[in-house]
């Protein structure tokens, strides 16, 4: 196939490189507008007497949020850059075994500044803790 603007090889390279320059300017300027939208899965780090109690596997280890920001800060959320764990305190076993999500949402909020947060989901998570048998 030939095209009539492309004459010799350097042609190709310099077509090449501008396509490549050009697709690089778009995804720069398109990851810094603000409005994106998508879920993130944000962790949950459970501290409890590991001598007296275990966590089962119906224990989640995180919760979805869906946030909206600009690309770069989704970006680095979907990668997990720079987000602390939602630290939950088990002391003894709790009498319900769920927790309403909507308790972290304002925790949630003051550790990512950079973006907004829509919604947690699930609205209840399932904790699963047992006693350890000596």
């Amino acid at each position: 196939m030939s095209f009539w603007f492309i004459k010799t090889k350097n042609d190709w390279k310099v077509l090449l490189l501008s396509l490549l320059a050009a697709a690089t300017f778009w995804f720069l300027h398109a990851m810094n507008m603000d409005g994106y939208n998508t879920t993130v899965a944000y962790p949950i780090e459970y501290v409890y007497d590991k001598d007296s109690l275990t966590k089962t596997d119906i224990t989640p280890e995180a919760i979805q949020i869906n946030v909206t920001g600009s690309g770069w800060n989704l970006l680095n959320k979907s990668l997990g850059i720079g987000m602390k764990p939602i630290k939950k305190v088990v002391k003894k076993l709790p009498q319900d075994n769920w927790i309403k999500t909507r308790r972290y949402y304002s925790e949630i909020v003051e550790m990512n500044p950079n973006v907004k947060v829509n919604f947690i989901a699930p609205d209840t998570l399932h904790l699963g803790f047992r006693y350890l048998e000596e």
